[in-house]
């Protein structure tokens, strides 16, 4: 299970959320091979819309069970489609920080 995240404690925080990104990681990795989905898009610093959607999806799952297996109500952040995705040629993952559509639900709701 992973650590709760208390704002009193920020090293513990930030240790807790590397371990939610972590742990999402493993669970996206996962889902992309039941899936066949490739970690990269055809053209990897250039992903399509299309190819971008089902990663969306699968990367939102991955948090969504993050989130419902821990103790608070902190949503985990996690980049879905990063550098090393792009397989390190010139890419801006910031054009992909849009959310998607429609927008995802914060799974998070207070106990």
């Amino acid at each position: 299970m992973c650590a709760s995240i208390t704002p009193a404690d920020p090293a513990s925080s930030s240790r807790a959320q590397q371990e939610r990104q972590q742990l999402a990681d493993e669970i996206y990795n996962r889902l992309l091979a039941v899936t066949g989905v490739p970690r990269a898009g055809r053209v990897p610093n250039q992903p399509t819309p299309a190819e971008l959607r089902v990663r969306r999806w699968l990367a939102q799952l991955a948090v969504n069970i993050v989130d419902f297996i821990d103790e608070d109500d902190v949503s985990t952040p996690f980049n879905f489609y990063t550098v090393s995705d792009a397989r390190f040629l010139p890419f801006d993952p910031g054009e992909l920080s849009q959310s998607g559509d429609p927008p995802a639900p914060n799974p998070e709701l207070p106990r």
